[in-house]
């Protein structure tokens, strides 16, 4: 019988504060990113429409800042904005329905910003410095668990400018790169907010 040689020494994720566990999780965010140049090994380089789609841990609390305490912990995936039967975001969305879709056009049609909200059981393990995601299980409301987040979404193809300004300020950097935000809302002006980034833990 062959067995895998033991590693010398654990290594400490700087998420330590989330355990290899399952965790409870809702939708909180989902952004549209627009077309994004990736650059892949496996797919080589290629511009491609991207989701962003962020879930909060609310059982977790973690102090990010000194001067805002504890504060629930939120872990955020990209994904390529596709509903292809071979693709990460359509099996992520079935795994939160716990169920597949019946067909390719039944997924197509799928919105997605139907899964803000939705609660998942999230199974996650350490991976060097960091923690991932190993499997994503559907789950009831815990009406006992109240995040503390407020829920948003944002398309490009129905722009809110208002949604934007209270984005982090690195997803509205990222967003502002694509084509579809220039095509479609590079003439618009809005107050940008100086606290974007207060009620996010990153």
């Amino acid at each position: 019988m062959a067995k895998a040689p033991k590693t010398s020494g654990t290594t400490t994720p700087k998420t330590e504060y989330i355990a290899e566990w399952k965790h409870y999780a809702v939708v909180s965010m989902i952004a549209d990113l627009g077309t994004q140049f990736v650059q892949s090994k496996e797919y080589g380089d290629r511009n491609v429409r991207q989701l962003y789609v962020m879930r909060e841990l609310p059982e977790i609390k973690h102090v990010f800042s000194e001067d805002k305490g504890k504060q629930s912990v939120v872990f955020g995936n990209t994904y390529t904005f596709s509903m292809w039967k071979k693709a990460k975001l359509r099996s992520v969305v079935e795994n939160i329905l716990g169920k597949p879709f019946k067909d390719d056009d039944v997924a197509d049609d799928y919105d997605v910003a139907d899964l803000i909200g939705r609660s998942c059981k999230l199974s996650m393990v350490h991976n060097g410095d960091y923690v991932n995601i190993f499997s994503i299980i559907d789950c009831d409301l815990n009406d006992k668990i109240v995040p503390e987040l407020e829920f948003k979404t944002l398309f490009l193809d129905d722009f809110n400018s208002n949604t934007f300004g209270t984005l982090p300020s690195w997803l509205q950097e990222k967003i502002r790169v694509s084509p579809e935000y220039s095509e479609r809302v590079s003439t618009t002006t809005w107050p940008v907010e100086e606290t974007t980034d207060s009620n996010y833990p990153f």
